[in-house]
């Protein structure tokens, strides 16, 4: 039992770390996309930043996740997964948009 609260809390920590690591890589993307940003709308370029940290965690994920690709047989999941990842995608564009005018730290 104690051993599973150690992984447990191993994990937690490790995510919680990464997680947090983001935000500084996320204001440094946008910081080397000053350019972009003055060209085209600010949503169209975080909004490509965010789909990209969307597919690196797809194709990270996918090979090692057997048990969760197993449930993406159904229409129903697919169309709750679709659901919940707009609103997932929705909360990160204006988390990133939020970000450009606040330090991460």
């Amino acid at each position: 039992m104690a051993m599973d609260r150690r992984k447990a809390a191993i994990g937690l920590f490790s995510v919680t770390f990464l997680w947090g690591g983001t935000f500084v890589w996320m204001k440094q993307a946008l910081g080397a996309l000053d350019d972009e940003l003055i060209h085209y709308s600010s949503a169209g370029v975080v909004g490509v930043i965010v789909a990209s940290r969307f597919f690196i965690a797809l194709a990270v994920l996918l090979p090692v996740s057997s048990k969760a690709r197993a449930g993406l047989t159904s229409k129903e999941n697919w169309i709750g997964g679709g659901i919940l990842g707009s609103l997932m995608l929705v909360g990160f564009v204006l988390q990133m948009i939020g970000i450009e005018s606040v330090s991460p730290s």
